[in-house]
């Protein structure tokens, strides 16, 4: 069979999934209900199961009362038993893959409980599901004619348990590709899950050069720096010069605001669309459905089902939570969560808003843990994305990296955000850029502008420029280099910041 009869066959029956996301658009609530009535089957009989009488939940207002609001350290003891091979625990029979997440780069990760069902139903359905979406929108669309990359990671077995997996959900998932798929997919496969990331980067430059690639999809950090890679091995200027047919950039992990500009210069034509994905360790949950819109259709039939903590509630240890019906159009919530894994309302730390509730769709505005509010300012993920953004294309700069945090005064002076930022290449005024940035944050953040006022309460904030490669030496000795790993953008304490100070010397503006 020819691949262009491939891609057809394919696009027709990816037309046919279509009638899954018209369920999610037409029923939301309905889907929902059928997830949670799942999971409460599915763990019925399992010792958390038992422990929490879900035999006897019917409804959703019960499984609220009957179940806590967990965290990861709650459960922590939990999964070591499922990693060291004990049945039954979170869910039934034995659980052997684990996705492994480091969130943003701190020190302990995390290893989340991915069964079989939750991979399939889940994450392996929402794949095909957008794969259907994008053909839906871009007709013209060559996956399974070309090639198509995906930046992964490894995956690696337990030592205390070697019929058991981790790695991150990128390379379990690439790992557990179908057969049929796979002649379609750069690099080969031994590349693809090397875990020394430099020498797997090395390789891919020099294979993925050499093909003709469709479709990309990554952490934009990660591939930006492959992209910059190829372009100096293949000395060309633009990637369109390597990759004519490369048409669609599928990207999530952090945001793409800050890296748009990169991209554009390396694929000048236009011809390539960004779809945006919300695709965690926990569950597939989001996907763009508009090419010409940013907001992420929310997945309401894929394994997860969903309750949401209003801002108030945030520092409540066990807060009052939402269901869907009950959500509100830009208002702030943290995500819970239950998985066909066995998560049972999880916290997961990730903080959205609703930008529609007919179809609810969502926009992903940070972490709990990711924010900074130092003097009141309540400075979010989003604001200092977009904030950064907008900047650096006013200067015509790029922004390779970067981190905030808050610099106190001590006595009566004022405080301030100290920036550090990695610049391809830095602008011709740092102090005119430091000014644009904070011009930028108090016009889109009116509690960071009404802190800044007179420089009553903050002062200006600082930029510090660092050297090309700091972000990525100080993930390397963290043990966090490639895959999904993220640099903390936002942190309310100094600690990271101080920690990639004292690793270099650096001009202070």
């Amino acid at each position: 069979m020819t691949l262009s009869a491939t891609n057809f066959l394919v696009k027709q029956y990816l037309k046919t999934r279509q009638k899954r996301i018209q369920r999610i658009l037409n029923e939301p609530l309905a889907c929902q209900e059928d997830v949670l009535y799942e999971i409460l089957r599915l763990q019925k009989s399992t010792q958390w199961g038992k422990k929490y009488g879900y035999k006897t939940i019917k409804n959703q207002v019960a499984y609220k009362t009957n179940v806590p609001i967990i965290s990861y350290e709650d459960i922590l003891p939990w999964i070591e038993r499922m990693i060291a091979g004990e049945p039954d625990v979170l869910h039934p029979g034995c659980v052997n893959m684990f996705a492994k997440s480091s969130g943003t780069s701190n020190d302990q990760s995390k290893y989340i409980p991915l069964s079989k069902k939750m991979l399939s139903v889940g994450h392996d359905t929402a794949s095909w599901d957008l794969l259907s979406t994008l053909y839906h929108v871009r007709p013209d669309t060559k996956i399974f004619v070309h090639k198509n990359l995906i930046m992964g990671g490894s995956v690696h077995s337990f030592q205390n348990n070697s019929e058991a997996i981790y790695g991150d959900i990128s390379a379990i998932t690439l790992n557990n590709l179908p057969p049929f798929s796979r002649p379609y997919y750069t690099p080969d496969f031994e590349t693809a899950l090397l875990d020394d990331w430099e020498e797997k980067i090395n390789r891919m430059v020099k294979i993925c050069s050499e093909v003709e690639v469709t479709m990309l999809a990554g952490v934009p950090s990660w591939t930006l720096i492959l992209l910059q890679k190829i372009i100096a091995y293949k000395q060309v200027e633009t990637m369109e010069q390597v990759w004519d047919e490369a048409s669609i950039f599928i990207h999530g992990g952090v945001g793409f605001e800050p890296y748009r500009s990169s991209f554009d210069k390396l694929f000048p034509s236009g011809k390539l669309a960004y779809m945006q994905v919300y695709n965690a360790s926990e569950g597939f949950f989001a996907f763009q459905n508009d090419i010409n819109s940013d907001d992420l259709l929310l997945l309401l039939d894929h394994g997860v089902y969903y309750e949401f903590i209003p801002s108030a509630e945030f520092e409540n240890q066990q807060p009052k939570t939402i269901t869907l019906r009950e959500v509100e159009v830009n208002q702030v919530y943290a995500l819970v969560i239950s998985t066909y894994s066995g998560l049972s309302r999880y916290r997961l730390g990730d903080t959205i808003i609703f930008t529609s509730t007919a179809p609810y769709k969502i926009k992903v505005v940070g972490r709990e843990q990711q924010f900074i509010n130092a003097f009141g300012e309540e400075l979010m993920i989003h604001n200092a994305e977009l904030a950064i953004a907008r900047t650096a294309e006013m200067h015509r700069v790029t922004v390779n990296d970067y981190t905030v945090a808050p610099q106190y005064i001590e006595g009566n002076g004022q405080g301030c955000h100290q920036w550090l930022i990695e610049f391809e290449k830095e602008p011709h005024s740092l102090s005119q850029f430091t000014k644009s940035l904070d011009a930028q944050l108090q016009a889109i953040n009116s509690d960071y502008q009404a802190k800044r006022s007179y420089d009553l309460v903050m002062k200006q904030l600082t930029v510090t420029s660092l050297p090309c490669g700091t972000f990525k030496k100080w993930m390397r000795n963290k043990g966090k280099l490639g895959g999904q790993n993220k640099v903390p953008r936002l942190s309310n304490d100094r600690n990271l910041l101080e920690q990639i100070l004292k690793s270099l010397k650096t001009t202070h503006v």
